[in-house]
């Protein structure tokens, strides 16, 4: 059973502190115990009356190993094996957003992330002549942010937020020792708007 209890805050000075995993479960599965690094970097200020811009730059490193079941195949016979499959992830992201308060009560921005992330996979007990032992993948992310909020002294408040982005995406395989690109894809996407 994976599930966890936390007492500390997960985030400080608007970064997240506590990962439970920075790799891709529909990549990678889910995979308990591994090692995070984050490096963050904000630089914020207020321009003018009501005009606020931030840039943030983070970085998140990751390692893991992953015990894999296969099959051993000698002539009629077969035996179940165990090998080790090792996985590092990068993902690194810039930040830019500006926002303007409108008079008491309203507020509009707007944000642009840029994120290149990248997963590799090996199978360092592999003979790289018997097939795929070895897989890379990367991907590059836009997301643009627009959103409008209303606030009331009282504490009620509203905001409206509509996003849109774009990936492109690549997967390059090992097989025999040759790279092989495996599959690439461009897009954008449409987020539902998000009113609360």
């Amino acid at each position: 059973m994976d599930q966890s209890v936390r007492l500390e805050p997960t985030q400080l000075a608007g970064f997240t502190q506590a990962y439970r995993n920075v790799m891709p479960d529909s990549l990678v599965g889910g995979i308990g115990g591994t090692e995070v690094t984050t490096s963050d970097l904000s630089l914020e200020t207020r321009v003018g009356f009501g005009t606020y811009l931030a840039l943030s730059a983070e970085l998140l490193d990751s390692t893991a190993s992953q015990a894999t079941g296969a099959f051993l195949s000698t002539g009629a016979n077969a035996s179940a094996i165990e090998l080790s499959r090792h996985l590092a992830f990068q993902e690194r992201s810039v930040d830019f957003s500006a926002h303007q308060l409108l008079g008491d009560y309203f507020s509009v921005g707007a944000r642009y992330r840029l994120a290149d992330a990248r997963l590799s996979a090996a199978f360092p007990q592999v003979d790289p002549g018997l097939g795929e032992t070895r897989s890379d993948m990367a991907g590059v992310m836009n997301l643009i942010s627009l959103d409008a909020t209303f606030q009331h002294p009282c504490g009620f408040f509203a905001t409206r937020r509509d996003n849109v982005g774009g990936r492109n995406y690549r997967r390059i395989v090992l097989a025999a020792g040759q790279p092989v690109l495996a599959g690439q894809c461009r897009d954008w996407l449409a987020f539902p708007a998000e009113t609360g």
